[in-house]
């Protein structure tokens, strides 16, 4: 009886990680910006990112919400090798503001 109460419990728990995943997509969906710099992230999974210069440099990728973390894979540049996927924290995000963290660094956009 106590292994259905677990598997039930663990049930929940699984429902809830999920349904916040659900929601962060939701909200992270869109275009964003820091300055000139650009951050579409489409609800088909792909991503876009392009920094405007005489020589803009363009990012195209796909991502993904994995337990509160932006994940970017396949990621593609016009001009900048690339090597691997990137992972930063979701640490907050509402209808006007995105903030991520990549290991100290902090990123704030607005919608």
């Amino acid at each position: 009886m106590r292994i259905v109460f677990t598997l039930i419990a663990l049930s929940f728990l699984m429902t809830a990680c999920n349904r916040h995943g659900a929601d962060l997509r939701q909200q992270v969906v869109g275009s964003w910006f820091q300055g000139p710099h650009n951050l579409t992230l489409a609800p088909d999974g792909s991503y876009t990112s392009i920094f405007p210069g005489n020589h803009a440099i363009t990012y195209k990728a796909k991502w993904h919400i994995e337990r509160g973390f932006l994940v970017v894979t396949d990621v593609r540049s016009n001009s900048v090798p690339m090597a691997g996927n990137t992972t930063v924290k979701i640490v907050l995000v509402d209808k006007h503001h995105l903030e991520l963290a990549l290991g100290t660094n902090r990123i704030s956009m607005i919608r």
